[in-house]
Formats: C-alpha cells, structure tokens, sequence
C-alpha cells in the first residue's frame, strides 16, 4: 500500500467498535483490464475500452489513403496503435486484434496475443508521461505492464 501512496488506518474501541479504514490515492485505481502482447511485452488495456476482440486475416487488413483500415464483421474500423508499438502484421494465417472504442471513436489494435482478463491496480505516470501510455500496473508475477491509454491513441473523429 506505501508504494502507491495509500495507507490503512485500524481503530478499536474494546467492546465497541473496530473500524478499517484504507485510502488510495486518486492517482491509484482497480480496473479490469485485458492483458495482451506486442513485440514481447505485457500491456493492459482497460476493459471499458474493449468493445470486442477478434482473429483477423492478412486480407482484412488493406492500406486506404496511407491509413491500414481492418474489415471486420462487415464494419471498417482504422488500425491504430501507440507510437513504436506497431506489431507486424503477418502475411499468412489469422491474428489477434482488440476493437477499442470511447464515447464516439473506434480503432483496431493489432496485438501478437491476447492474454486474459485481470483486475489491476492502475499507476497513473508523472508528468514523465508518454504518449499513448495511461500509467503502469504490477501483474500477479510481479512483472510491470504499461496500460494504453485507448483516448489518446485512437483516430480523430471525421467530420
């Protein structure tokens, strides 16, 4: 709880009451992300971003006025992905993409693998932050994973 800046506070009075407190900075939340890989890293993605994922072909996937565009389920939707962490999309066999959305934007984000649901403790960055990063989270084997911050990382609205 030190490392994220939180505390517990416990109260009792014998006979009375006992009373837990716990406080999270704002900084700090739990989210259920969804966890998946690129380029060999572990990235989170919160789940209130996920509208679906799918398993895609290399033909679904096709260049449109220098933008790659995904055909999928008969919706066109423009790939996106934050700065240097665009996969390889490969030129045989199916591969995993996650559907991102927000209020009124859709991207899809090509991914080497999907991983899993958790529910994370989510680190918002400093002012250290980077683009398409949202903050970081400790996975249940200690190792980091950055979290995408879906916003920043889909495409502008047209029109």
């Amino acid at each position: 709880m030190k490392e994220i800046g939180g505390s517990i506070k416990l109260e009792t009075e014998p006979g009375k009451k006992t009373q837990l407190t716990i406080s999270v900075p704002v900084s700090a939340s739990i989210s259920p992300m969804l966890l998946v890989s690129i380029k060999g890293n572990i990235y989170s993605i919160p789940l209130a971003n996920v509208r679906t994922t799918a398993l895609v072909e290399p033909d679904q996937i096709h260049k449109v006025e220098d933008r790659l565009m995904a055909w999928v389920d008969d919706e066109v939707i423009p790939v996106c992905a934050p700065a240097g962490l665009f996969p390889t999309i490969k030129e045989k066999g199916a591969f995993p993409i996650v559907i991102l959305s927000d209020a009124d934007r859709t991207g899809a984000l090509v991914v080497d693998k999907l991983i899993g649901e958790e529910e994370l403790l989510l680190k918002r960055l400093g002012k250290e932050s980077v683009h398409g990063i949202r903050g970081a989270t400790l996975l249940t084997d200690g190792s980091v994973s950055l979290i995408i911050d879906v916003e920043s990382m889909l495409p502008a609205k047209e029109g």
